[in-house]
């Protein structure tokens, strides 16, 4: 998913949000349609988000691998076609391993840029805890990260709420990110994108790539 993508799925999503909040104007009961929003159109709009924002951290990752696979501080002034594809499938696979970013890190010089350990950290442990966290509430090293504490605040509160229906996370999270606490998840997901975007073209603008030689044999066109 390319940023242009992103955006416009969040622009999506947004409408799709406003249509939900309009219906409830309709209702009779008022209290029916708080409940609407609170326990399920709410939650359904903020889960669309966080979707975003994963494949959003996955972009971010796949085109440090692309730059990192070529950049001339790893392999030197040139690089075949296939030790570039080689070298991307060893940086995959080292992110995905016990060593995590530490290539990436040194190669490109990530902790030079505030983003690396700001925002592009919370999109990592954002995506983390989505994918295995089984009930989807946020865990201790997203809370710590977020400087938030390991319950909300508040008589008879013990937990938080999965991530897509919490409140407190919200709020954290949007703040994390320069906005006001009561900045709604379309506009939390917009300035990630935004915030990777610009991340990224600091990356690409201070990292000097080596030449990529040989052609693409016309067997590997895809279809």
């Amino acid at each position: 998913m390319d940023f242009d993508i992103a955006r416009e799925m969040i622009g999506v999503i947004g409408t799709e949000r406003q249509r939900r909040s309009d219906q409830l104007k309709d209702y009779e009961d008022p209290d029916a349609a708080h409940d609407r929003w609170l326990f399920t159109d709410e939650p359904f709009i903020n889960d669309m988000c966080l979707m975003v924002l994963v494949a959003l951290h996955h972009q971010v990752e796949r085109e440090l691998v692309f730059l990192a696979a070529s950049a001339r501080a790893r392999v030197g002034p040139a690089i075949t076609r296939k030790q570039y594809q080689e070298n991307v499938a060893s940086l995959r696979k080292q992110v995905r391993g016990k060593s995590g970013y530490e290539d990436l890190v040194a190669t490109l010089s990530l902790n030079a840029f505030k983003e690396w350990n700001a925002s592009m950290k919370t999109l990592q442990l954002l995506a983390n805890c989505l994918k295995h966290e089984p009930t989807q509430k946020p865990d201790k090293q997203l809370l710590g990260h977020l400087s938030l504490p390991p319950k909300p605040a508040g008589p008879l509160v013990v937990c938080y709420m999965p991530l897509s229906e919490s409140e407190s996370f919200r709020e954290g999270l949007a703040v994390s990110v320069n906005l006001p606490k009561d900045a709604d998840y379309c506009t939390i997901a917009q300035t990630f994108v935004n915030l990777a975007d610009q991340f990224l073209k600091g990356v690409r603008q201070q990292t000097s790539l080596a030449e990529v030689t040989g052609t693409v044999p016309w067997f590997e066109f895809g279809a």
